[in-house]
């Protein structure tokens, strides 16, 4: 894990799988989540940015790059299904990169939050279908590099 400390903001990257677990975990902790940007990549991953609030203060960001039941290899899916599975509300999110959380150094943030934010861990959803296509995902994004 790589975390860069300054005056102002801690940086902190964490290496988790399920998107609900992680802001489930950081809600349990007192902070208030909200949506700053939404993204659909090309590949029909999605990125998020989230503003962290304790008691209605901005105190931090959070960047998650994902997939989740919209996501599948289209040589797998018919057009009709495809069309299906983007009218479907998500049932799983699976965090497809390292995800970057920076929070603001001041008395609003103790810093029992900050570690436990730092020491978070966590799985793949238990979804079989999150697992293959996170699989599948990550295969697909090493043959790019190869």
């Amino acid at each position: 894990m790589n975390n860069e400390r300054n005056e102002e903001f801690e940086q902190i990257i964490l290496e988790a799988f399920d998107m609900d677990n992680l802001l489930n975990f950081l809600q349990s902790l007192g902070f208030q989540i909200v949506l700053i940007s939404h993204a659909t990549l090309k590949d029909f991953s999605e990125v998020y940015e989230f503003g962290l609030f304790l008691e209605e203060e901005p105190v931090g960001v959070v960047r998650i790059h994902f997939i989740d039941n919209h996501y599948w290899p289209i040589d797998e899916l018919s057009p009709e299904e495809r069309v299906a599975r983007v009218m479907k509300p998500s049932d799983w999110n699976v965090i497809v990169d390292p995800v970057i959380v920076v929070m603001e150094k001041s008395p609003k943030v103790p810093s029992e939050i900050i570690s436990e934010v730092r020491s978070y861990r966590d799985s793949l959803p238990s979804d079989p279908q999150a697992q293959k296509a996170y699989e599948q995902y990550m295969s697909g994004r090493s043959e790019e590099y190869d």
